[in-house]
């Protein structure tokens, strides 16, 4: 059992908020480093080479001891913290570690009380820093992330090789080490069947589409993260001006989907809004995928103006708050069924509250 993660469930992290640039399509923007030490092997070792693992594990604590920005965060050893199964698919949900972190031994976390700064470390890299903003927001993001790296870098030696820059586990990460993504929400250029060549036209600016939690993952309530495919070859800047400039236009095009389902149908479009909205406040069974799908609709209804609430600040707590492991924080561990009513029982108090 451990407190500082315990205590998360009864916080709203500060990029849920959806007050960002762009907050209407883009839900939120991350901005991820990969970094390694030198004289030190990766990709990351096995679970077997453990001096290896404990050695990374080492000179984290160091760092984050002697480091001005990362000793006020709190860091998290999963080996001896009481980090349970349960703790790690939360923090998954919670998009603060990934689904590869979240297994295995030798993992440290560092992470700040706003959970809009996270460190993975002995993730597939030894460091994988991150930070979330809301809407997109990925020049602060960097901003921030640059501040915290470079005070960092006072205190590890990376592993640099000119010309090819930071050396990483994954060739695709080689050069800067920089991801940025956004996760775009964009059901009306899926319903006027016009999502796949917006997608096109960003893949041959060197953008990547993938599903709700990155690679290999699935799109889920109609939501795609979108971001840079390539690390090598341009600066940290460039990078992040390119995936600001492919995130604004996909963001128009949605935009001008969503007006021409309310232009061409606003009575069909009011109906889903309302009949989702009425499933959330009175349903007592639910699952995640339908939760989703209806937060969806809802959202849509309440970007063009059909209704002012729910507040969509509420609907982003709602769909973090409902996923399984959350529901499971909260009550004890439940079979898929319980999952199921505790998750309509959650959703109907938090929208009677509002």
């Amino acid at each position: 059992m451990n407190e500082f993660i315990d205590r998360l469930i009864n916080t709203t992290a500060g990029w849920l908020a959806s007050i960002g640039p762009d907050s209407r399509v883009v839900h939120s923007t991350r901005v991820r480093l990969a970094r390694n030490l030198e004289k030190i092997s990766f990709p990351r070792p096995s679970g077997s080479d453990i001096g290896v693992v404990e050695r990374i594990k080492e000179e984290a604590k160091r760092i984050h001891s002697e480091s001005f920005s990362l000793k006020k965060m709190t860091i998290i050893d999963f080996d001896l913290g009481g980090v349970t199964m349960l703790d790690r698919e939360f923090l998954v949900e919670r998009h603060l570690i990934s689904r590869e972190f979240s297994a295995g031994t030798g993992k440290l976390l560092i992470l700040d009380d706003n959970e809009t700064v996270s460190i993975m470390i002995n993730e597939e890299d030894h460091f994988r820093f991150q930070v979330l903003r809301s809407g997109l927001d990925a020049i602060e993001g960097w901003r921030v992330l640059r501040t915290i790296e470079r005070d960092v870098d006072k205190h590890a030696n990376f592993a640099f090789k000119p010309p090819y820059g930071y050396l990483t586990a994954c060739p695709t990460n080689l050069g800067t080490g920089l991801r940025v993504s956004a996760l775009c929400h964009l059901p009306a250029l899926l319903e006027l069947k016009e999502v796949q060549g917006v997608f096109e036209a960003a893949s041959r600016v060197g953008i990547a589409v993938r599903g709700f939690y990155g690679e290999g993952s699935a799109p889920i309530g109609n939501f795609f993260q979108i971001s840079n495919r390539t690390t090598l070859g341009q600066t940290e800047e460039e990078i992040v001006n390119q995936v600001e400039n492919a995130i604004r236009k996909i963001a128009e095009h949605e935009l001008k989907a969503r007006e021409k389902l309310i232009q061409a149908d606003r009575v069909r479009i009011e109906d889903r809004f309302y009949r989702a909205l009425g499933i959330l406040s009175s349903s007592r069974m639910m699952t995640s995928a339908e939760l989703m799908n209806l937060l969806s609709i809802v959202r849509i209804g309440i970007d063009l103006g059909i209704d002012s609430k729910p507040p969509v600040s509420l609907l982003n707590e709602i769909q973090i708050g409902a996923q399984p492991s959350h529901l499971q924080k909260r009550i004890r561990p439940l079979e898929p069924r319980e999952r199921d009513i505790e998750r309509a029982n959650y959703v109907r108090k938090k929208i009677k509250e509002m």
